[in-house]
């Protein structure tokens, strides 16, 4: 059988096929929902940072989209030094909102040097970068 232009249906000419609309075979599949929608808070370890972090939290949690799960609020434990009196109660201040960190990200001289060459620790491949790189994981595994 040929299709139309006298071309066999498998040369890609228009044949009758389920890809050229010709009705044979199942129907092609749902694309999946699309993943929800992301907004990423960072939080500073201070206390005007959490304090006003609280206060946004319980704003956004008033929007529809975030309620209703459309919208996730990620929050990011962001410049912290690992130890240090401020980092602790920044930890303190998570626990009590029940809400985890999605990951913590050190204060590095790293990110103003390399931003003074307009690049980031993901366009270093060096190794002295993979520790800095794999704090970001979460972060870009939750926008994956």
């Amino acid at each position: 059988r040929l299709g139309r232009g006298g071309a066999p249906p498998s040369s890609g000419r228009g044949g009758g096929g389920p890809a050229a609309g010709g009705g044979r075979g199942p129907a092609p599949a749902a694309p999946p929902p699309p993943p929800p929608e992301a907004v990423i808070t960072p939080v500073l370890p201070s206390y005007f940072d959490a304090d006003s972090t609280g206060r946004f939290l319980r704003d956004i949690e008033e929007i529809k989209r975030v309620r209703k799960g459309k919208v996730v609020v990620h929050l990011l434990a962001n410049r912290v030094k690992a130890q240090g009196r401020a980092t602790e109660r920044l930890r303190g201040f998570f626990a009590a909102l029940g809400h985890e960190p999605l990951a913590w990200i050190t204060e590095r001289a790293a990110y103003g040097d390399l931003a003074e060459e307009g690049l980031s620790v993901f366009d270093r491949p060096q190794r002295a970068y993979a520790p800095i790189r794999a704090q970001w994981e979460p972060v870009l595994a939750a926008l994956a």
